[in-house]
């Protein structure tokens, strides 16, 4: 990485790691609208949101579901 000399053995994981220093964040929960840097964050995200509907009642404090 030419920002911090961080090596990595694929272009792949490069790249990836390359967005740790942007603040760009391109991937968008299609449920709550947080976003995201990398896709794999996202959908690990989106499943947190799966069950919401047998939680009904919402804290308005923390925004978690019950």
């Amino acid at each position: 990485c030419e920002m911090c000399g961080k090596a990595f053995r694929d272009v792949y994981h490069l790249n990836r790691h390359k967005l740790s220093h942007s603040d760009e964040k391109p991937f968008q929960c299609p449920v709550c609208q947080q976003r995201f840097k990398r896709k794999d964050r996202m959908s690990y995200h989106v499943r947190s949101h799966e069950g919401a509907v047998q939680k009904p009642y919402g804290c308005s404090h923390c925004g978690k579901s019950f």
